[in-house]
């Protein structure tokens, strides 16, 4: 599954990565508080949908995987771009892959800012879970194989979501939205 979800994503996740530099971004105070806020513009509404999605997977543990506490306070006076809504659980579940790989991108690009010197609380958000990053993401994983499993539809249609979801961060936080 998770090899079919990167094949999917490929070109879209090296073309954002190509178009937001989120460590130039961050580490520049004229752009930080616009970029932290582009952010929470994916993030926060991603958090309300998937939440309602798939806030019945147990095994996804939904509230334990929000950044609102993280993010609200940034967000004030912004407009925020409605996330996509799944038409399945398995679109959900791609959808998740692509917030979830953000988390683990997060690591990596606070890592890189810690060695720029760049240590600053609001960037929490990228680090949500500490410690705890690679049990989230293999308790992301496992729920998702739970349900997809080898249905060849399902999985097709968590490939939908995980384009949709790439494609919406790429409108949110390269500038095309706001």
């Amino acid at each position: 599954m998770i090899d079919d979800l990167r094949a999917a994503t490929r070109q879209l996740h090296q073309r954002l990565e190509e178009r937001f530099d989120a460590i130039a971004l961050l580490s520049d105070a004229s752009s930080r508080a616009r970029t932290i806020r582009r952010y929470a513009s994916f993030h926060l509404p991603a958090d309300i949908v998937l939440g309602r999605s798939l806030g019945h997977i147990q095994a996804l543990e939904m509230a334990r995987r929000t950044r609102g506490d993280l993010l609200a306070p940034h967000a004030e006076g912004w407009i925020w771009i409605d996330f996509p809504e799944p038409s399945c659980v398995a679109e959900g579940l791609g959808m998740l892959y692509v917030v979830e790989g953000a988390t683990l991108g997060g690591n990596v690009i606070l890592k890189r800012l810690r060695q720029n010197a760049e240590e600053r609380p609001e960037f929490a958000f990228l680090h949500p879970y500490g410690s705890q990053s690679g049990l989230m993401w293999n308790r992301f994983l496992s729920a998702a194989d739970a349900e997809i499993g080898r249905d060849s539809h399902a999985l097709e249609m968590a490939c939908r979501g995980a384009v949709t979801a790439f494609r919406h961060a790429e409108y949110v936080l390269c500038g095309d939205a706001n």
